[in-house]
């Protein structure tokens, strides 16, 4: 009996919805890891800390547990958490010389794309230049923003659950989902002021 010849498994491109805002995290991270720009005050001890962007960006992605379906970006932010400490690490170096051609690519085609954040900051006619100077307000509106269309995605994914269990007559999924839809659109309005514009829901 003939064996059938077996196709060879091509791998699915996972079509990533974060693409624009990853790619502007990691190129702020590359450029700016070890600088330190936020000061925060513990709120029991008052003692204010300063936090470079690398401890800030990788805390904040942690806590809200959000995860890159993008292998290259997963294997950048990993490295990075485990070199927050270490001032001798350059990430505009490690990555650019990576051994993994692709990482490699990837990191030299972040750091040569231009800042595309420029209008938002020109304000009232005066132009800022360096995004170095502002990024206290760069990095915390950057990381809103990727988490606003995490929370967006969430949503809409909900909301298929919700139709389906509507069609099912499962009330009891309904109620579930109707829940975590409410308690996400909170989060949204949140989120969404801190960015300094209102949703219309």
């Amino acid at each position: 009996k003939a064996s059938t010849p077996v196709a060879p498994v091509t791998e699915k491109k996972v079509t990533n919805p974060f693409e624009t805002e990853e790619r502007e995290i990691l190129r702020i991270l590359l450029k700016y890891f070890h600088q330190e720009v936020f000061k925060i005050e513990d709120e029991e001890t008052h003692q204010v800390n300063t936090y470079t962007v690398g401890v800030y960006v990788i805390s904040e992605l942690q806590n809200d547990g959000l995860v890159s379906v993008n292998p290259k970006v997963r294997t950048i932010l990993e490295t990075m958490e485990v070199n927050l400490e270490n001032k001798e690490f350059d990430p505009v170096r490690y990555f650019t010389h990576h051994p993994d051609n692709e990482i490699s690519q990837y990191a030299s085609n972040l750091l040569s794309e231009k800042y595309i954040e420029s209008k938002r900051w020109s304000k009232a006619g005066a132009f800022i230049e360096t995004e170095s100077e502002i990024l206290y307000l760069l990095v915390p509106k950057l990381i809103q923003e990727y988490k606003l269309k995490n929370v967006k995605v969430l949503l809409k994914d909900i909301e298929q659950q919700i139709k389906v269990a509507t069609k099912n007559n499962d009330s009891e999924k309904m109620m579930e989902l109707l829940n975590q839809y409410q308690n996400l659109k909170v989060v949204m309005k949140s989120l969404s002021e801190l960015l300094g514009f209102r949703t219309i829901s």
